[in-house]
């Protein structure tokens, strides 16, 4: 639902607005991330009525953690 958000234009907040959200904002805590994926959209989209919902899962990969025996 994020990247298929129609602002007042018709367009789509993107893939590409997703990535560039996600990449200056991905280094900290999944949870600020997230909430600045929420917050860029809803300044995109601002009052306009949305099709579908907005839903993320944001989860952080730790490799280091992956690799260590249990």
């Amino acid at each position: 639902g994020v990247t298929e958000a129609f602002n007042d234009r018709e367009e789509e907040f993107s893939e590409e607005r997703l990535r560039q959200v996600v990449t200056a904002h991905g280094g900290g805590a999944v949870k600020e991330t997230a909430r600045a994926v929420m917050e860029n959209v809803k300044a995109f989209t601002g009052d306009v009525p949305q099709s579908d919902d907005i839903a993320i899962l944001a989860l952080k990969y730790l490799l280091k953690a992956a690799c260590e025996p249990t």
